[in-house]
């Protein structure tokens, strides 16, 4: 179906699973303003969101997916997230301009891909994280000028793999990574 808002959850408080698939009518997630946690994945697939401002009370998120999202210019209202449990992946989002939202996320316990967000110039909002338990993939954002916001990552799991970010010169922010 498609639908313009989610209403009617405004007491919901934990939820496993959360999945928005093909809907570009949904422009707000307005009813989820008490939603503070989501075991399992949270996955947002070729909707109309224009930023996730009414998820401010979330702080736990096991899996975390944001594609195809036209729309979605940042990822505002994600700002009580220190830590993904398990993966996250924010890939094929045209018009994200910048990851505001990801600000205080400091590990993320399996793989983390960045990619094929093709208006995303900087990974500034990254500084705070310290770990990816798996492996670190940066691809296909031929508008991104520095890893910069990666100068804290310490430690990958398994492997770093980066391709098709043309701009990028020198990985001189990625130093501080040590195992």
């Amino acid at each position: 179906p498609h639908f313009a808002e989610i209403s009617g959850f405004s007491f919901l408080q934990s939820i496993r699973d959360l999945v928005f698939y093909d809907n570009p009518s949904l422009s707000y997630l307005t009813g989820l303003s008490n939603l503070s946690s989501i075991n399992g994945t949270f996955n947002v697939r070729a909707s109309g969101l224009k930023n996730f401002n009414y998820l401010n009370s979330i702080s736990t998120i096991n899996n975390l997916q944001v594609n195809y999202c036209d729309s979605l210019i940042d990822l505002n209202g994600l700002q009580q997230l220190s830590q993904i449990y398990g993966d996250l992946n924010i890939s094929s989002n045209p018009n994200l301009l910048n990851l505001t939202g990801l600000n205080n996320i400091n590990s993320i316990a399996g793989n983390c891909s960045i990619a094929y967000n093709t208006a995303l110039t900087n990974l500034d909002e990254l500084s705070s994280l310290n770990s990816v338990g798996v492996t670190l993939l940066l691809s296909g954002m031929n508008n991104l000028l520095s890893f910069s916001g990666l100068n804290n990552l310490m430690t990958i799991g398994s492997g770093l793999i980066i391709s098709d970010c043309n701009l990028i010169t020198d990985l001189l922010p990625l130093g501080n990574i040590i195992t």
